[in-house]
């Protein structure tokens, strides 16, 4: 679709067609409305900018993309124009920007006092990338969808253990809305297996804003296997276990002991190999180590994701 303002340039925007008889759109509809009240301007967040409705419907208005991250990272992994190194720094740049989206997701009160918004769906199709200059070949990602984002209640819950600021207590956050059927994605957490596994009555008591970091880190993972042109070696799987997808980023454990799950034989050995690529940029250790971090079993341990941004930020001041 193309809009056209009187003596402007025309604008393509996408439009998306929500029904209000049913509960999930209700809900997105009211995210997106409070979230572009709330919204920074520096927040990579691309959400609708107008909302048009017609009987039961409701014609969300955004602006329209050059592409997604995952049709993104294929260019990157095949391209050898330009530096390795520059490119590599930029899309740091890029995904320090999505971080600072999810922080401000999860630190932006959505219903009241001690709630907050997670995404819940969380993977390259849902990263978009803006491409306004032909000299940048990374262009701008921003986060979108929040079909099945949901409001969530952060209450006080002390824990032994993790990688959050204890300082600051822990909190263990309920999910509202959310079903675990929706969440079914190769970038979604172990902790919604584990939970179906056991009592899925309580996967609201699982899912949270560490479920984001884990997705996140999944894509973090792959963000990094671009630009070093090893993205099959990270998806690479040698076996496949009939009526489960291929190249999840965990597995479980044959001889179970202290979790049900481990990360997956490929995702570890791709981990493992990292370590060749050291000399390649001075920022792929510290990378290694914020993707072992985000993706770590145990939801509790997983850093927050104003921890993930502050190492960022350290790692662009040295």
């Amino acid at each position: 679709m193309i809009l056209a303002k009187p003596n402007s340039q025309e604008v393509l925007v996408v439009r998306k067609t929500l029904n209000i008889s049913d509960r999930q759109p209700q809900q997105e509809i009211r995210i997106l409305k409070k979230l572009r009240r709330q919204l920074q301007e520096h927040i990579p967040i691309c959400t609708s900018f107008t909302m048009v409705t017609e009987g039961s419907d409701v014609h969300c208005l955004s602006l329209a993309a050059e592409c997604d991250l995952r049709t993104k990272l294929g260019t990157l992994q095949h391209s050898r124009n330009g530096s390795s190194w520059n490119r590599f720094t930029a899309c740091l740049e890029q995904f320090k920007g999505l971080v600072e989206a999810l922080h401000f997701l999860h630190n932006t009160e959505s219903d009241g006092e001690n709630t907050c918004y997670c995404h819940m769906d969380i993977k390259p199709e849902n990263i978009v990338v803006f491409e306004t200059d032909p000299r940048d070949p990374v262009g701008r990602w921003k986060l979108i969808d929040f079909g099945i984002s949901t409001i969530r209640d952060k209450r006080r819950f002390e824990t032994e253990g993790g990688d959050r600021d204890r300082t600051r207590g822990q909190h263990v956050t309920y999910t509202v809305g959310t079903t675990p059927k929706s969440m079914r994605s190769r970038y979604q957490p172990p902790e919604i297996n584990s939970q179906l596994d056991n009592s899925p009555e309580n996967i609201n008591m699982l899912v949270g804003r560490g479920s984001d970091v884990w997705a996140l880190g999944c894509v973090f993972a792959e963000v990094v296997a671009a630009n070093l042109r090893n993205l099959n070696e990270l998806s690479r799987d040698d076996t496949r276990e009939r009526g489960k997808p291929m190249n999840e980023f965990y597995e479980e454990n044959r001889i179970p002991r202290w979790s049900k799950y481990k990360r997956h034989r490929s995702f570890e050995r791709w981990l493992k190999d990292l370590k060749r690529h050291y000399n390649f940029h001075p920022g792929i250790e510290p990378c290694r180590d914020l993707i072992i971090g985000m993706t770590r079993i145990s939801k509790i341990k997983r850093p927050s994701s104003e921890q993930v941004l502050r190492r960022l930020n350290e790692f662009f001041r040295t």
